[in-house]
């Protein structure tokens, strides 16, 4: 269904407990707005060439970001970055398929995570 959805990915992926926040927490505080759909039966990025509309870089993680052949470049230049995409749409039910290619060197964590507005992982 998504076959592409972050396809060729060639980058290291957030730290999650360290890297990630919600901007409203539906666990702690009330009155949080409702969330947006992503509102396609199917969505495809390539990241081939270009950005994919659906996804732009998460405040305070992009380094360089480039695009090519086999998709999207994360750049990780000096200790301590991560590099890492997020979408403001929600997946309410479905299937999520990726194809991502594991950054090469020793201590490079490449993943894709799933998380809700609480901060738990999707699995």
């Amino acid at each position: 269904m998504l076959p592409n959805l972050f396809a060729g990915l060639t980058a290291a992926a957030a730290i999650v407990s360290a890297q990630t926040y919600s901007s409203c927490d539906p666990t702690k505080r009330g009155g949080c707005p409702p969330n947006p759909a992503l509102g396609t039966p199917n969505a495809s990025c390539s990241f081939s060439h270009n950005p994919c509309r659906l996804f732009s870089p998460l405040d305070g993680t992009s380094t360089s970001l480039s695009y090519g052949p086999h998709g999207a470049v994360f750049s990780i230049e000096r200790e301590g970055q991560a590099p890492t995409v997020q979408t403001g749409r929600y997946i309410f039910f479905g299937r999520v398929d990726v194809v991502v290619q594991a950054a090469p060197g020793r201590g490079i964590v490449t993943s894709v995570v799933l998380q809700s507005d609480d901060l738990d992982e999707v699995c």
